[in-house]
């Protein structure tokens, strides 16, 4: 995923702010692409232009390090392995084997009590985790947690039946969570 940026002058009164748009310092492009990083300038001092570029790199109609205009740097280069530096006689380096939704959410609730989280708290994403969330994967015949897909977390919060402000609170609940799971 590429992404804009502004690589501020040093007299510019937004320097702290990578994302401020509206000055006259250039733009950048960075990110990842096809397993590639890439940082390379926008040659522009407008946002909307450089987001046309990244644009265009995302959808492959514009090779990387090329805007119309030869970049002033551009660095396209394999995403590092940590091995890299080290002689690896298998380059095939075993799977991590699967996860199961089941260890995943023992685990995050195990995860939960350890640091100390109130008992209410413990049994609301008891509640959601263990009883909720395993009974529809299991419906629904997902046993991995490699098969949860953000698709697949909107049907199951389209399953909950709760009033208003309890939805909102337990969707914010689990927006909190979502990142230990997946």
């Amino acid at each position: 995923m590429l992404s804009v940026y502004t690589r501020h002058h040093p007299d510019c009164k937004n320097a702290g702010d990578k994302t401020w748009r509206r000055c006259s310092c250039p733009k950048w492009i960075w990110g990842s692409l096809n397993a590639k990083f890439i940082r390379q300038s926008a040659r522009t001092h407008r946002w909307e232009e450089a987001e046309e570029l990244r644009r265009q790199l995302s959808e492959g109609q514009a090779p990387p390090g090329r805007s119309g205009r030869e970049p002033v740097r551009a660095v396209v280069a394999a995403a590092p392995s940590p091995r890299a530096h080290r002689e690896d006689p298998n380059p095939e380096r075993p799977k991590k084997p699967r996860v199961t939704v089941q260890a995943a959410v023992e685990a995050y609730l195990t995860d939960a009590a350890s640091r100390g989280v109130a008992l209410a708290t413990q049994t609301k994403l008891t509640t959601i985790f263990r009883k909720q969330f395993l009974a529809w994967t299991r419906s629904t015949g997902l046993e991995y947690l490699d098969e949860i897909d953000l698709d697949a977390l909107l049907n199951f919060r389209s399953t909950w039946s709760d009033a208003a402000l309890a939805k909102q609170k337990k969707g914010g609940l689990n927006r909190s969570v979502q990142h230990h799971l997946i």
